[in-house]
């Protein structure tokens, strides 16, 4: 049994950093709660038993990837709805769609992936 509850905290989150969800719900259930108590963390402990393949946060971070919401909200709101929430605008998800995968592409760089060159917008007439 852990002395303190900020080392039980701990060691929860480096479980869970981990992605070691077994040894994670394992500790918790060797809290021995009280009942009533004990069957709220039993319905949190089944949400993270049957979600653990989703939670391998070790991994997802030795790739790179982001494992927090925060970035995700935070590129929704400068890609999303900084382009399509402005005065006046009403779109459907048909007129939105192709509206959003191309900033999205813009904001990232990638704008060579839908445009093999510089296009002009000046239309040049072809003499008959």
């Amino acid at each position: 049994m852990l002395a303190h509850p900020d080392q039980l905290t701990a060691t929860l989150i480096s479980y869970l950093d981990k992605g070691d969800i077994n040894a994670m719900t394992r500790v918790i259930a060797d809290l021995h709660l009280k009942p009533g108590l004990a069957n709220k963390i039993d319905t949190q402990l089944d949400y993270f038993r049957r979600n653990a393949h989703r939670m391998r946060y070790d991994v997802y971070k030795a790739k790179g990837w982001f494992v927090g919401s925060g970035q995700v909200e935070a590129a929704c709101k400068t890609v999303v709805a900084v382009r399509a929430k402005q005065s006046g605008m009403r779109w459907t998800i048909k007129g939105l769609d192709p509206i959003i995968t191309l900033r999205a592409l813009h904001q990232s760089g990638r704008d060579h992936l839908i445009w093999d060159q510089h296009l002009s917008q000046t239309y040049t007439a072809q003499a008959a």
